[in-house]
């Protein structure tokens, strides 16, 4: 828990499952359910929590680009400032898009994300994704000294 006044603290659990509908897993289907609680500073704010629950699918073409589709419904608890309540609990659906190219070992190089979702009028998100990978390589070569 935060220790300043008004600091927030999310926790957020993902459990997916992924099937495979070939023997190179280049296209298949998956399902998820996601947690999200926000555990505010102070109580005079209150974020309950969010659950969404997905299905969708994804496809790999030879050329390393992979598609991913999901569409689900998420419900949210509400949240609270004070005594009022700007932001209401709702149920809606959603619809996330990403579209990732990756190397030949899995590897992500480059993704974008559409995320559309109802809360409770619609709102768009588009994220670009580039990992930093940090890599050490160490290289022992064993030169010959000469003396004079």
């Amino acid at each position: 828990m935060p220790d300043a006044s008004l600091a927030t603290t999310s926790f957020n659990n993902v459990i997916e499952a992924d099937y495979a509908l070939n023997d190179d897993e280049t296209c298949g289907m998956l399902a998820a359910l996601q947690y999200t609680k926000v555990a505010a500073g102070a109580v005079l704010a209150t974020v309950n929590a969010n659950l969404i629950g997905y299905i969708g699918g994804y496809y790999r073409w030879d050329n390393n680009w992979k598609l991913t589709g999901r569409v689900g419904v998420q419900s949210f608890g509400g949240a609270r400032l004070l005594n009022f309540n700007p932001i209401g609990s709702f149920t809606q659906p959603l619809l996330r898009i990403d579209l990732d190219q990756l190397d030949d070992s899995d590897n992500h190089l480059f993704g974008a994300s559409l995320l559309v979702s109802w809360v409770p009028k619609p709102s768009y998100q588009l994220t670009f994704r580039t990992p930093l990978y940090i890599v050490r390589n160490l290289t022992l070569n064993s030169v010959p000294s000469t003396r004079l």
